[in-house]
């Protein structure tokens, strides 16, 4: 039996967010000391998860190391980064001895003084375990680079948006490091990278056009009999060099095979990069066709329309607290659902009684029509995720309160929490299907969780640091680099080996 030290370092950087990812954010989300890693996800379907069963069924230990998580939001800050890799470090040192390494990556953090700072951390990491095997798992939204590849016997990524494999992911990652215990060579990895950005509502592995992507991943993959072929749809919403559509091939030895295939899935990625574009409605659009559609007589047209907030997607790192959509929404009969952050508010209505007059700030009260809203309920924040992404996942997002509004309730946040899972809402006594909309601040993450729910789901054009409209957003180090920002960028396709240090 071998014994596996688990580490993790997640979070997506939305670097056109004002707000800073501080300490204050990871602690409040998960920062785990060694063995804490490993009990918090024992039994869910997650990552570490995956982990556990992975190592398990090869007959392997796991040691929690650490681990640092927070919610999509702007740059992390420096010294919360400093902070993670010396607890990273420390808790390393703490497990040995050990005979191998998994790490949790999302492939997406940006901070203040690192553009790339996981390969850093992979190059700590890979210091410290010397000719011990090191395997790491990436968010599909990883922007992936080369220098990681190095520090690391092999990579794997989920292969679904939305994530309902992290699991899997994360199972398949502890058994190819039981394969390298067990004393398989070391693979031959090709990296190859696209110069496109593709938003995150055109990213659903399950519909066009990257569905014919991941499944020639996987023809080619089986076909071959490839250890491993992980597609990186890239987050747009990190302004970083290297922000794009990338690949990665692990062959057991095979040079050629590896850089071919990667080769042609770039090239195949490239050629989609149109069907890349969005076109979707605006809020006064959307609220119309949905509201045409609950005046039809049949079945179809009654139940509940879900609307993708794009542009405030909190999946994203957006803040939550745009009203764009909302006030679009309160023009229209709907009764609908939603959330929204705002600090001071929330601190107003849990100093109040229940049933107490709200009073609302400017923007929300010209969004709804309304000067007050009710305060109908304050919860504790917390619940546990029963759909189908990191099912069994416990979730806070703080202590929060429900605002009641002539044919709108608001959960109003004590943190911006992804709304992936209904859940969120019933943890707060609300039931989705009793409303004729719930508006989301989410892109196509949501579509997992909700889809089972809803008659229809409606992406909507709003703006905001999320914006589904690359051109709009102020991009500096990536502008004329990659697609759409310029038609012609100075690159296409670049593939190489990637040797392993």
């Amino acid at each position: 039996m071998g014994t596996v030290a688990v580490v993790a370092m997640f979070h997506e950087t939305n670097t056109f967010s004002r707000a800073v990812t501080d300490r204050a954010a990871f602690e409040a989300e998960g920062w785990y000391h060694r063995d804490d890693l490993l009990h918090r996800y024992a039994g869910s379907r997650t990552v570490v998860g995956g982990f556990l069963e992975g190592l398990r069924e090869r007959g392997h230990q796991a040691r929690g190391a650490f681990g640092a998580y927070a919610v999509p939001a702007g740059t992390v800050s420096t010294e919360a980064f400093e902070a993670i890799r010396t607890a990273l470090v420390d808790g390393l040192r703490a497990c040995e001895p050990f005979d191998g390494i998994l790490v949790e990556l999302h492939g997406a953090l940006v901070t203040e003084s690192a553009g790339d700072p996981e390969s850093l951390v992979c190059e700590e990491i890979r210091q410290l375990a010397g000719h011990r095997p090191v395997v790491a798992v990436t968010d599909f939204h990883a922007n992936m680079t080369a220098r990681r590849l190095r520090s690391l016997d092999l990579l794997t990524g989920y292969r679904t948006n939305p994530h309902i494999d992290t699991w899997e992911t994360g199972r398949a990652a502890a058994r190819h490091l039981a394969d390298r215990l067990d004393g398989a060579p070391r693979p031959c990895v090709a990296f190859g990278s696209v110069p496109v950005l593709a938003p995150a509502i055109a990213q659903a592995t399950s519909a066009w056009p990257l569905v014919t992507w991941l499944l020639r991943a996987r023809e080619l993959e089986r076909r071959h009999d490839l250890l491993d072929v992980t597609l990186h749809g890239g987050y747009a919403y990190a302004d970083v060099p290297h922000a794009g559509m990338a690949v990665t091939v692990t062959t057991r030895g095979a040079r050629s095979l590896a850089t071919d295939t990667a080769a042609e899935l770039c090239q195949l990625a490239w050629d989609l990069r149109e069907d890349l574009r969005t076109h979707l409605p605006t809020p006064a659009e959307a609220v119309a066709s949905a509201v045409a559609g609950t005046d039809e007589s049949t079945d179809k047209g009654r139940g509940l329309v879900a609307f993708a907030d794009t542009g405030d997607n909190i999946n994203g790192g957006s803040a939550g607290d745009e009203v764009e959509l909302l006030a679009a929404a309160r023009e229209s009969p709907l009764r609908c659902l939603t959330t929204w952050t705002h600090p001071e508010l929330l601190r107003r209505a849990l100093d109040s009684t229940d049933g107490a007059a709200i009073v609302l700030p400017p923007v929300l009260a010209e969004a709804t029509g309304e000067e007050t809203a009710l305060l109908h309920a304050r919860v504790d924040g917390t619940f546990v995720n029963r759909g189908p992404m990191a099912t069994g996942r416990r979730v806070d997002m703080g202590r929060s309160v429900v605002l009641r509004l002539p044919r709108l309730d608001i959960l109003l946040q004590g943190r911006a929490t992804q709304p992936n899972d209904p859940e969120m809402f019933r943890s707060a006594g609300l039931t989705p299907e009793t409303y004729d909309a719930v508006l989301l601040k989410g892109a196509s993450a949501l579509r997992a969780g909700w889809s089972p729910l809803t008659r229809r789901f409606i992406p909507v054009a709003t703006a905001g640091v999320t914006d589904s409209d690359l051109i709009r957003l102020p991009y500096e180090r990536l502008q004329g680099q990659v697609w759409p920002l310029t038609s012609s960028p100075v690159r296409t396709v670049d593939v190489s080996l990637v040797t392993a240090e």
